[in-house]
Parts: structure tokens; sequence; C-alpha cells
């Protein structure tokens, strides 16, 4: 390795930009804890503060007066589940035991600093698998710029969830297989081992992910070197680690398996809508997170050819964790930051895009330059999206209009994947473009003759996401949402349908939400309801409600129906100054004849 090849200039970077979104979000009051993090820092706090596993208590101290505030949790949340021995928390013990100290020291700024200070691991182990495919410094600092001082790792650096985590443990593992060769005391190999097997106390899901690693060190240090002593410290360890997991999962929910439960893993057409999403969805997608990945699809191939065995273990690693996360029926993470369940194997999938990056730095330098530059630019862009303006950064619900859908993209969208509605992203043109795109690409990585191959698929994938995004009529335009779908603070669910009966429901909001993010323009949103009143008797006050203006667009007296269904159509329009404001739609009912909700549809035009 060359002199003048230490990774503080990437780290200062990565550390500048991570520290400046954090900042700049704490002073907007913005992605503050929500969903999850809370619950993990309530277990932090119980371990430090009480020593305590079960959760009974925590949760109370959690709950006292002014602490919900400390911690970021709704005064009412809770987590925990009973067990043989009392109530345990569902969520995995692993992140807790580490952010112990940090919450204790600095609550949740040190929580999140904690956190930001694993995502400098990624980066450090980024750079030194770089120093295994180069030894030219300058290309690796440009190379570990630009595919990890970026998203979704910079964004996701600060929030308190395993899943950066454990793409770390998973990136040390593979780096810990490339270099087995190399001479180490027994207490570093220790500390590998136990980076390596700690990954199932973070979450379950990541203990296939462990075992591959574990068992393809193992037989890599005993082909190499014979070596029992040392293969068998790695699966002492291991076994010690998945007894001690067991036996805690036994104790606390009694099955070694843990908290999950049967309904857990779903396998549908939702799942394998959020496996290709997790790949290259526009905004839970890791490869147009970041789209210098999308040279990474040929370094997959590349790297095959260069070293087959490593490879073989790095998209098994891959695979086990992201093909789980589609699986779980909480889509894409649920309420929690975009793309949270494809952070593990986007972290992973660094090292394909590195050796990609490093190896077009070796054959044509000043296209590497091109494009890494480039990417470079491009994440300056996105960094001033989500740390500067403050794009919502959360899983945008199904029912969001295609228009608003986009985080970074903008006027774009049209030729990029939509893979977040069921209902319409099979027949979404684009999506079959992009899975062409990719695939093509990665067929191309492991093709001979290299060069005009890789060249021809990207073009030939670029036609056909051009022709995908030009053609009309790729989805329908209506906005569906069906009445117990929607909140309400009066009335009950009635099958789909909201209903509110005199006497047995006060007066008041039947529904409001769903908060929806509409582009400008003009719209007609149509209700279909039911009422037993005559058909000059007001029953409910519907209104289109600016949630930014604090004013409604439109207000309409709905009548009764004589208890017959009917629908009512109004047009409303939202100005070029008030597109992608969140938008209700409610129906204030006047509690004094029945009233049945069963629809309402927002269509274009």
């Amino acid at each position: 390795m060359q002199k003048h090849s230490s990774p503080w200039p990437i780290l200062l970077i990565y550390l500048v930009c991570a520290l400046a979104t954090l900042a700049l979000w704490r002073q907007a009051q913005v992605n503050i804890p929500t969903g999850d993090e809370p619950h993990y820092m309530v277990m932090a706090n119980g371990l430090a503060r009480h020593g305590a596993l079960e959760q009974t208590i925590p949760y109370q101290d959690a709950k006292q007066p002014g602490q919900p505030e400390r911690f970021g949790l709704p005064p009412t949340d809770d987590h925990s589940i009973a067990g043989p021995h009392g109530r345990f928390n569902l969520h995995n013990l692993g992140l807790p035991l580490l952010l112990a100290l940090p919450f204790t020291l600095g609550g949740i700024l040190g929580a999140k600093l904690f956190m930001i200070l694993c995502g400098a691991g990624v980066v450090l182990c980024a750079w030194k698998i770089s120093g295994l495919f180069s030894a030219e410094a300058g290309a690796r600092r440009l190379a570990v710029l630009a595919s990890c001082v970026a998203a979704p790792l910079v964004p996701a650096a600060s929030q308190v969830y395993p899943d950066i985590l454990g793409g770390l443990l998973a990136l040390t593992g593979l780096y810990w297989f490339l270099t087995t060769q190399q001479r180490r005391g027994a207490a570093a190999e220790l500390a590998l081992a136990v980076a390596v097997v700690y990954l199932p106390w973070l979450q379950i899901k990541f203990g296939p992910a462990c075992a591959l690693l574990v068992l393809g060190v193992a037989a890599k240090i005993h082909r190499e070197s014979g070596d029992r002593r040392r293969v068998a410290r790695l699966l002492a360890v291991a076994a010690v680690s998945c007894v001690a997991l067991a036996a805690y999962n036994q104790y606390a929910f009694g099955k070694m398996s843990g908290p999950y439960q049967d309904n857990a893993v779903e396998v549908s057409r939702t799942s394998l809508m959020v496996l290709m999403g997790l790949h290259f969805d526009q905004n839970q997608g890791f490869l147009l997170q970041n789209p210098i990945n999308l040279l990474g699809l040929l370094g997959v191939g590349w790297l095959y050819r260069a070293n087959r065995p490593f490879l073989l273990l790095w998209a098994a690693v891959f695979a086990t964790l992201i093909g789980p996360n589609s699986l779980h029926p909480a889509w894409y993470g649920g309420w929690s930051f975009t793309g949270r369940f494809g952070w593990p194997a986007a972290v992973v999938f660094t090292v394909p895009t590195l050796y990609a990056l490093l190896e077009l730095s070796r054959r044509r330098h000043a296209l590497f330059l091109a494009l890494a530059w480039l990417s470079v630019a491009l994440q300056a862009y996105f960094f001033f999206c989500y740390a500067v303006d403050k794009v919502d950064m959360f899983n945008h619900a199904w029912e969001t209009p295609l228009a608003s859908y986009s985080m970074y993209y903008g006027r774009l969208h049209a030729w990029l994947p939509a893979l977040y509605n069921g209902d319409w992203a099979f027949g979404y043109r684009p999506n079959y473009a992009w899975l062409a795109m990719t695939v093509l690409l990665l067929a191309a990585g492991f093709a001979r003759g290299a060069r005009w191959r890789w060249i021809g698929a990207a073009a030939l994938g670029a036609c056909a996401i051009v022709a995908a995004g030009m053609a009309p009529g790729q989805r329908a335009s209506a906005i569906v949402l069906t009445a117990a779908s929607l909140p309400g603070q009066t009335g009950h669910v009635d099958g789909a349908a909201r209903t509110a009966l005199p006497g047995a429901e006060l007066p008041g909001m039947l529904n409001f939400g769903p908060y929806l993010p509409l582009p400008s323009g003009t719209y007609r949103v149509t209700l279909r309801y039911r009422s037993a009143a005559p058909a000059n008797e007001l029953v409910s006050l519907f209104d289109v409600y600016d949630t930014a203006a604090g004013r409604s667009l439109l207000v309409r007296g709905l009548n009764g129906t004589e208890d017959a269904v009917q629908e009512v159509t109004l047009p409303f329009a939202l100005a070029p100054w008030q597109g992608g404001e969140r938008l209700e739609f409610r129906n204030n009912w006047a509690g004094k004849r029945p009233f049945t909700l069963y629809e309402i549809r927002i269509t274009p035009g």
C-alpha cells in the first residue's frame, strides 16, 4: 500500500455530512425519533439504569411525567409482550446493549451520535476492502467517496435502528474472509468473531448471514492453513453466542426463535413487488438512492471472474440480507425511513461497486473520474434535498399519487420505477424497463469481451426506459380511499365502510386524513355514501382541508339519500404554490341521522 493512504479525509467528509444532517433536522424538529426508535432507547435505559431485561419498570420509568420527551415515546405506546417471566420487548436485544452507555450519557442525541459512528465504521471497512482491490490511494478515496458517502448511508446514519450496524458487521465478516491469510493475534480474531456472531443479536433474521460468514471463514482458514485451533475458536464463539441468544429467547418468550409470530413472513405478489423495489424503486431502491451502484451490477460479474469463492459467499450473504426483508408484511419497514429494509444489503453492495470503480480506474481512468465525480455531484444534490430542503424521508403511503411520490427525481419520476402500490405496480411499464436494465447490466458483467457488451446493455436498457416513460396510460389515475381505512373521531368501522348512528355516537369527524401530497392541478373528488335522511336534510359537512395553509379548499354539505347509495362528485384545484401540500378529506357528521360512508375517490382533471 502506498504512503499517504489514510482514510481520514473520507471519514471527515462523511462525519461532516452526517452531523450536519442531524443538526439541521434537530434545528427544524423534523425526523425526530418515531416508530421503533423510542423502544430501543427504552430498552437501553432499562439496562443502564435498572439492570432490567424485563420491561415493566423501563416502560413505567419512560412514561413518568416529563420522561416521554426524553425518549420520543408516545404516552400510550408499549412494545412489550407477555412471556413466561414477565413482559419483554418484542425488539431484539443487540442494539439496546450497545446503546446503554451512549443513551445514558447523552440521551437521544447520544444514541444518534453512536449510530453515526457505526456509519463511520462502514466507511472505514469499505476503505480497508478497497485496499485489497487497488493500491492507488487517489482512486480508492474517490471510489469510497462515491459509493459510501452517499444515500442511503448519510441520511440513515443517525437513525436508531439495527440495519446499518447489521450491514457493517456483515461487511466486516466479508473483509475477514478476504484477509484470513493475514497474521492476526488471538485477540484481534476474537474481536472479528464476536462482530460476526453478534448479527443475530441485532435481528434474528440476520442469523442466516451470520451462519454463512462463520462457515465460510472457518472453511477458508482450514483450507489455507489447516489451523484447527483457529477454526475451533471461531466455532466455539459462534456456539456460545447462539446458545446464549436461544436461552434469552426461551426465558423471555418461551421459544428459542424469539417473539416472532407465524404471520411475520408473507409470500405474495406484494412481497415480490417489495423485493424488486428494494433494488430499484425510485425511493426505496439502493440502486437509485445511489446510482453509482448500477456500475456495481457489472462489478458482480467482474469480481466473480477475479475471486469466485468470495463472490459466491458475498452473493449468498446479500441474498439473506435482502430476501427476508421483502417478506415482512410491514412492507418496506412500516413507519420508518424510506429504504430502511434495504440498508443492510445496500452496505454489503458497496463491495462490487468498489471493485467495479477501481477496475474501471485501471482500465479507463478518464471514464472512472467522470462517473465518480458525477455521482458525487448527484449526491450533493440529494444532500440538499434531505438535509436542507428536508424532503419527507418516511415511507410514502400506497395512496400517494405518482407525481408526488419521488423524493429526489422530480419531473424525471415518469421514467423511473415505482413499486409501492401493488394495485398497479405490475402494470407500470418503467418497472419492467428497469428490471431489464438491471438484468442486462448484471449479465454483461459475466460476459467476456467486456467493454462493448456492457455498453450495449446499458444503451439497450436506457432505450427501454425512455420508451416506457413516454408511453401513455401507464396506470389508473384515480386514488380510491375506502372509508374503513381512514381514521375517525366518531362512528365505527362497518365492513369496508364507516357508519355513524344517532344516539349511539356523538357528532364529530366521521373520517379525516389521509394527508395526501397532491401535485398542483385540477381534481374531482367523488364520495359514495348513504343516509336515511330525506334529500333536503343536511347530514354531514364535507371539506378538502389544506393542512399547511390551515384552510379548506372545498366545503360542501352532504344531504340525505333516503337510504339509497349515492355518489356525489365535486371539483377542486391546487394552485402551483399549493402543490405538494398534504390534504385531508373530512366528513363532519351532524349527529342527527344515520350516515354511512363507503369510499372517497380522487381523480385528476
